[in-house]
């Protein structure tokens, strides 16, 4: 498996440029000096994202999950004039960041609230739609009408059914905390499917991992109570290339 934030020619994906900008714009309004009377505060859903890069350096377990109201932006939004595509959401910080609107001036919101659509579901947001180049929550196309059966009918499962059956009994978030639920997580060593992760767990995971067969992992893992019960279990799923099948 492909960690996330990398891409198959090397270097490093646009999923991680985009938060390394993002926090790179946080941690430089955050530290320069007022120097205009009207320049507004740093909005709160920035500020998570200083706070918790200053967590992370102050000894917090690398695999951590990173369990942040930020990140649990399940809505997106767009302009009713049309003027932009979606933005991503959240009910208690607002509109997400994103480079393409952000005005430099103390990070004013791009629109008042009036200004925007009803809310949906940021998973049924195709990718041509996305303002700002966000990947997460991950879109994938639900040929479905109505809730899904419990079980597939045939012996070959379509990834597509495996991901929104997950997704529907996760509530659309990661197994190991708030943020949208994004990658497909599967034991390497028997198989089985395990649950849906978030960007930043799919990969911490496979490293929190790592460093418990190898013993360099100081303490308990962080991952150890989604390994000892992972959400997926249930269902006994094999993990395949193109699709998955009954254990």
């Amino acid at each position: 498996m492909i960690p996330s934030g990398f891409s198959l020619k090397g270097g490093v994906s646009p999923i991680r440029q985009h938060d390394r900008r993002e926090r790179h714009a946080a941690l430089e309004v955050a530290m320069r000096k007022p120097h205009d009377p009207h320049e507004q505060t740093l909005p709160a859903h920035l500020v998570a994202i200083v706070d918790a890069a200053i967590r992370r350096r102050a000894g917090k377990e690398p695999c951590a999950p990173d369990d942040l109201g930020i990140r649990d932006q399940r809505y997106a939004r767009r302009p009713l004039d049309g003027s932009a595509g979606y933005h991503l959401w959240s009910p208690t910080h607002g509109l997400g960041f994103c480079n393409r609107h952000a005005r430099r001036r103390g990070f004013l919101p791009y629109w008042r609230d009036e200004e925007l659509g009803p809310p949906m579901a940021a998973v049924h947001v195709p990718p041509e739609q996305r303002c700002g180049g966000w990947v997460a929550p991950r879109y994938l196309p639900r040929p479905w009408i109505g809730p899904l059966p419990e079980r597939w009918p045939e012996e070959r499962i379509p990834i597509w059914y495996a991901w929104w059956r997950l997704h529907d009994i996760q509530d659309g978030t990661c197994a190991t905390c708030s943020a949208p639920a994004y990658a497909i997580d599967h034991d390497h060593h028997t198989g089985l499917v395990r649950g849906l992760l978030c960007v930043s767990c799919n990969k911490r995971e496979g490293t929190c991992r790592r460093r418990a067969q190898e013993g360099t992992h100081p303490g308990r893992p962080c991952f150890q109570p989604y390994w000892d019960d992972p959400p997926a279990a249930p269902l006994r799923w094999m993990h395949g290339k193109s699709s998955l099948s009954a254990a």
